[in-house]
């Protein structure tokens, strides 16, 4: 039942590794995750927001982001795009769910993800992610829509799409930098009925090594264990995502753009597949739409 199914906003990250209120470029290790939990938080100082967590040695880290870019990027209208998942084993098919690759964007952690690389083995850098994730982010559904991983990481919590686009975001950034050869994917299922899906209610993280191992990550969970030893699902590729100028990927419907189609990095009118919006209701053969008959 698997299937395989661009930037807008530059931004600047800093990075920088802090100990005892100095500049540095390294702390001691061993230091506890545990003993402090409030050094790991995000706080506004200066006109910047600024994310402070620490590696699994226990070295500091800090990103740190202006807050008049951190506006301009959360502000970004969300181009909600639907996917149609066939089912067999559900009592209603297709199923309409939102598709979350247009959330992912590693572009946003391009200046500071070699902070979790550096020195590291792919499946070390996966282990820092979700270090990161588990230090930052607890479960908690904060919107109707999905978050872009500046709001995730600024509130701090979110729910399953949330944490999947979070870590997928960040996956996707330090495999570019890194040139790990890791495949990354989103898995939609059915968490109720993980090999015998009856409806989709829930997104996972599968993640393939480039020496062919595996691992399928639960993204809200407190701990990076092997929860799943096997799903049954949709799987939609997150490892590069190719996407039209209002981020509509290739082959869909834009969510923001009602009729218009991304063929291949070009919108084009395709009112036949993708519907008219209300003022324009009907359907001519050429693909656009039109106010009156």
């Amino acid at each position: 039942m698997f299937m395989d199914i661009k930037p807008i906003l530059s931004i600047v990250l800093i990075a920088i590794i802090i100990f005892s209120g100095c500049t540095s470029t390294s702390t001691p290790s061993g230091y506890s995750q545990d003993s402090n939990p409030t050094k790991y938080h995000t706080y506004i100082s200066g006109g910047e927001i600024h994310w402070q967590f620490a590696d699994r040695q226990g070295n500091k880290i800090q990103w740190s982001l202006p807050i008049e870019t951190y506006r301009n990027y959360v502000t970004m209208e969300k181009n909600l795009q639907i996917l149609r998942l066939k089912c067999q084993t559900c009592p209603t098919s297709p199923i309409a769910i939102t598709d979350y690759r247009s959330f992912v964007q590693p572009e946003f952690f391009e200046k500071v993800i070699d902070t979790l690389t550096a020195g590291r083995t792919d499946k070390e850098f996966v282990e820092e992610v979700f270090n990161l994730k588990r230090q930052l982010i607890v479960y908690g559904v904060t919107n109707e829509t999905a978050q872009w991983s500046a709001e995730t990481l600024t509130e701090g919590r979110g729910s399953c799409r949330d944490t999947a686009v979070l870590m997928g975001s960040l996956l996707t950034a330090g495999n570019n930098q890194a040139r790990y050869g890791m495949t990354i994917e989103f898995i939609y299922l059915d968490a109720n009925n993980i090999e015998n899906p009856k409806n989709v209610n829930h997104i996972i993280l599968y993640v393939k090594f480039k020496d062919g191992t595996n691992r399928l990550i639960e993204t809200t969970a407190k701990e990076n264990v092997d929860i799943y030893k096997g799903v049954r699902g949709w799987s939609f590729d997150i490892t590069k995502i190719d996407t039209c100028n209002d981020r509509t990927i290739f082959g869909q419907c834009s969510g923001l753009n009602v009729g218009l189609y991304c063929d291949n990095g070009n919108l084009i009118r395709k009112c036949q597949l993708c519907g008219c919006p209300t003022d324009y209701p009907y359907c001519r053969s050429d693909g656009s739409c039109f106010r009156y008959r």
